[in-house]
């Protein structure tokens, strides 16, 4: 079972699972809990070969599965029968299988720095970002595939933190999670006809300058029209750290917003 760990709101009846990206943890977080526990029960796990979770043995080929059923069993254990998520990055990679697979177990979904819709030139990057794993030292590696998902001098900040995330994971963890990135996309379909049919509320807040994956994320949004979403201005791909108080706001807006459990749609805003 995963490492996981549990606050516990005693006025509270609604549970936060709390999903973070590659090379973080339950400690991705960190600005977040205190917020969030004010309404909610927060359940916050660690990814398989993350934190203090161990490598699992895969249980799929597709890593994201394997995880999100690992997730459900620790929802079956303490016996949380329905979960709103907040996921980053790769976590929202599997909070989307998650929604896929146990979609009846879902009141809504936060996609922050979503991962959706890979075109050419992206699965290309994703390419060259596996051969550097395989072929250079450890913690190279780590800081040329952060080089290349974030450039850019603005995304000065997004990478520090995804470099010092990711240095805590060994160098075959990292290679499979990468990996699992450039299969996405034949997912996507299913993920947003799930989404639809259950009439999931769904929000993506992602950052201005998350070069790699805010085109994607705005072209679904503008087919999808019951998607709700957000870009914060002068931000990265690391939305819910570098701009944590205006995620914490927009996220808890959304969750009080379907309270009621009545959704509610909205357009694209940019802050």
């Amino acid at each position: 079972m995963l490492y996981y760990e549990k606050l516990i709101n005693e006025d509270a009846t609604e549970w936060v699972l709390f999903i973070h990206g590659l090379g973080g943890s339950t400690k991705t977080w960190k600005y977040q809990m205190d917020r969030f526990s004010k309404e909610y029960n927060l359940l916050l796990v660690d990814l398989d070969g993350h934190g203090n979770s161990s490598q699992e043995e895969a249980v799929s080929p597709y890593k994201p599965t394997s995880t999100a059923r690992l997730i459900d069993k620790i929802l079956v254990h303490e016996n949380i029968e329905k979960v709103h998520i907040v996921s980053l990055s790769l976590g929202t990679l599997i909070a989307l299988e998650y929604v896929r697979l146990y979609p009846e177990k879902v009141s809504s979904i936060v996609l922050a720095g979503g991962i959706v819709n890979l075109d050419r030139f992206r699965k290309i990057i994703f390419r060259i970002a596996r051969f550097t794993t395989a072929h250079f030292p450890v913690e190279q590696a780590y800081t040329l595939f952060a080089h290349i998902i974030m450039p850019f001098h603005k995304h000065k900040q997004s990478r520090d933190i995804f470099i010092r995330e990711a240095k805590k994971l060994n160098q075959a963890t990292f290679r499979k999670w990468v990996e699992s990135v450039g299969k996405s996309n034949d997912m996507l379909q299913n993920y947003v006809s799930i989404i639809k049919n259950y009439k999931i509320p769904t929000l993506f807040i992602s950052g201005k300058r998350d070069y790699l994956f805010l085109d994607g994320i705005k072209e679904l949004c503008k087919k999808t029209k019951e998607f709700q979403f957000h870009a914060l201005k002068d931000c990265g791909h690391v939305c819910s750290i570098e701009k944590s108080n205006l995620f914490n706001n927009l996220t808890l807006d959304f969750l009080d917003s379907i309270q009621p459990k009545k959704h509610k749609y909205a357009k694209m805003h940019i802050h």
